[in-house]
């Protein structure tokens, strides 16, 4: 699932084989969802994806991020809430409520339960607005100096963490066995 800067929702599938000793990664699958991103909805989007291009058989793995409904989806881990994706999507809310106010500066980052780094990119995207911005945002909480000098520390403790989950990262290689 990935929801581009509008604020829509798509399902992406991609397929990856080896073939003549390369890895091969394809795109199968890139279709706009509207409603509630549910396990039921994901797993019939998938089905009805591997029917299409009659590959069911072929499938060996499925690979998903964190979000509890795409492992319940594909039962990695039956019987987690939807609740992450309701949390979500009040996070985007009030991230565009805001971004009248912070219209010339780079865009927030939100953080999401899929992957970790997404916090340290949301703490950088906000140290980087001038804390007079942040005031007239009206947020209820405001950062002090102390904790946005605590925040800088913290960037720079998770930064090797970071590197390392891009390195592994990967499309072309293998990086987990």
């Amino acid at each position: 699932m990935w929801s581009n800067r509008q604020m829509r929702d798509f399902l992406g599938m991609t397929g990856h084989f080896i073939l003549n000793w390369k890895l091969e990664s394809v795109m199968i699958s890139c279709k706009r969802v509207r409603g509630r991103h549910t396990a039921d909805k994901i797993r019939q989007e998938y089905e009805e994806t591997l029917a299409i291009y009659e590959i069911s058989e072929k499938v060996r793995n499925v690979v998903t991020d964190n979000a509890a409904n795409e492992k319940k989806a594909f039962n990695f881990s039956p019987g987690f809430p939807d609740t992450l994706i309701d949390e979500n999507l009040k996070m985007k809310v009030v991230m565009n409520l805001i971004a009248n106010i912070l219209e010339n500066e780079k865009r927030l980052q939100s953080d999401n339960a899929t992957r970790w780094n997404s916090q340290i990119i949301m703490i950088r995207s906000i140290l980087a607005v001038p804390e007079e911005k942040l005031a007239k945002t009206g947020a209820s909480v405001q950062l002090s100096p102390y904790e946005r000098k605590l925040l800088m520390e913290l960037c720079s403790i998770l930064k090797p963490f970071e590197d390392a989950t891009i390195m592994v990262q990967k499309d072309k290689s293998v990086s987990v066995a």
